[in-house]
Formats: structure tokens, sequence, C-alpha cells
């Protein structure tokens, strides 16, 4: 076998600028009208479990005995639920009334173990979405601060080859961050 076929021609693996400059340009856009799409999701999703803890709460709040109640009511009326939870939770309930039906203290720690759930749902929720602003917000400054350099980058293949597996792995980071998000988020 003759030593010359196995050289490579760098010359040959030459990437164009232009290339370089709308793939860049692409990536940039394509995230921030994908977080776009999917921020807008999350916060319907928010909403909907904001709403469901609401109505827990509001249940609770009817439910619980007069101590209870004036013990948590400023954080009921303020609509801080963790402080309301971390109020209510860990009081033994007798059998209460509840909307003129009979409710047992084991179905109203069912309803405070739902609040906990919810309540749960909704910071693992945000730290994903923290997460995921995070690693967006860091790809698309990397492909926008690589757009200007494509002239000098496309002039040596290996700097340009290396910056643009950098920005894919960082690209395939952000998608991967978005299906976590969006997992979460459908529980």
């Amino acid at each position: 076998m003759d030593a010359n076929c196995l050289t490579i021609n760098v010359e040959a693996l030459g990437i164009d600028a232009t290339t370089l400059y709308y793939t860049y340009s692409t990536i940039a856009q394509t995230l921030a009208g994908a977080f776009g799409i999917l921020g807008a999701f999350v916060l319907f999703r928010l909403q909907s479990i904001n709403q469901s803890i609401k109505e827990i709460c509001t249940q609770l709040f009817t439910a619980v005995p007069r101590e209870i109640k004036d013990k948590s009511k400023q954080s009921f009326a303020l609509e801080n639920w963790e402080d309301f939870l971390n109020k209510i939770d860990g009081c033994s309930f007798m059998n209460i009334t509840f909307r003129a039906v009979e409710i047992t203290g084991e179905e109203l720690e069912n309803y405070i173990e739902l609040l906990k759930q919810k309540i749960n749902l909704k910071k693992a929720i945000i730290l994903y979405l923290q997460q995921t602003v995070c690693v967006t917000a860091m790809t698309i400054a990397l492909s926008l601060i690589l757009l200007p350099c494509t002239p000098k980058l496309a002039q040596n293949v290996f700097v340009s080859i290396g910056f643009l597996i950098i920005v894919i792995f960082v690209s395939i980071l952000c998608i991967y961050k978005y299906m976590q998000l969006i997992l979460e988020a459908l529980k």
C-alpha cells in the first residue's frame, strides 16, 4: 500500500466562511425560536399548577380547625403556599366538617400530601427552566460571538471544525435540557 494514499489533503477539507456563518446563525435563531415556544408552554403549565395549588389550599383552609386557620391566615391571604403548607403540615386532625361533608384526618392528610407534590413539581419545573435558560443563552451567545469571526475561522480548518464541534455539542446539550424540561412539565 502506498503511503501517499493515506495522507489527508487539508486544503480539500476547507470549510467555506459562508457555511460557518449560516450554521452559527441558524443555530442561534432555531434555539431562540424553540425556547420561545417552550417557554410559553412551560409558563402555561406553571399557571395550571399554581391554580391547582390554590384550589387545594382553599379546600384545606376551609377544612382546618380555627386555631390552624388563625396561624395560617396571613400565608393564605398572601398566597405564600409553601409557608401555608409549613403551618398546616404536621398538625393532627380529628374528623372535621368540610363543606357540610365529613372528612377524615386521613383525607385531609391526603390533601396535604397532594399539595406537597404540586409544590415540589413547581419547584422542579422552575429549576429545569432556569437551567434551560442558561444553556440556551450560552449557546446563542457562543453562536453570535462566532458569527463575525467566520472569515478568520474558515482559514484554519482545524480551528473551524473545533469551534463547530463545540457549538454542536452545546446545542445538543440545549436540546437535552429542553426534553428534560418538557418531561418534567408533563408530570
